[in-house]
C-alpha cells in the first residue's frame, strides 16, 4: 500500500476497536497473512492482526469525501485467512468505508493492498 497514486486519500476511523498497520513482508502471527504485498513483492500493505483485541472488534479506513459526480471505479486487493469474521466494502453518498471485523481466534487476519478510486468505469471485470 505505496502511500499515493490511489486517486483518493484514506484515513483510520478514530471510532473503531482496531488499527490497520503498513506492513511490508509476512505479517507476525505465521502462516496468517500475506508473505508480501501484492503490487511488487517488495512494498507495503496494511493489515489488522487476527491475535489483538477481541472477537467482533472493528478496524475501519474510511475515504476521504468524494465529490465528484459521474462513473466511479474502485478496485483493491484483498486477503483474508482463517476463521476472519467478515469485510465489508460500504459505499455512502460520500465516502467509502473499508471495514475488517475480527474472528475469534489468531488466525483472523486481514490485509488490503492497490486501493484505486478513479474517474470512469471499470474495465476488464
Amino acid at each position: 500500500m505505496e502511500r499515493s497514486g490511489s486517486g483518493i486519500s484514506w484515513t483510520q476511523s478514530k471510532t473503531d476497536d482496531l488499527d490497520w498497520k503498513r506492513i511490508s513482508g509476512s505479517t507476525p502471527s505465521a502462516l496468517t497473512g500475506p508473505s508480501y504485498d501484492h503490487t511488487s513483492g517488495g512494498g507495503y500493505y496494511i493489515y489488522i492482526e487476527g491475535n489483538e483485541g477481541n472477537e467482533g472488534d472493528k478496524a475501519q479506513l474510511v475515504s476521504a469525501l468524494c465529490d465528484k459526480e459521474g462513473d466511479r471505479c474502485l478496485r483493491f486487493w484483498y486477503h483474508m485467512y482463517g476463521v476472519a469474521r467478515s469485510m465489508a466494502l460500504n459505499v455512502y453518498q460520500l465516502e467509502i468505508l473499508i471495514e475488517a471485523v475480527r474472528g475469534n481466534d489468531y488466525r483472523s487476519d486481514v490485509a488490503v493492498d492497490d486501493i484505486s478510486f478513479h474517474s470512469g468505469c471499470c474495465g476488464g471485470l
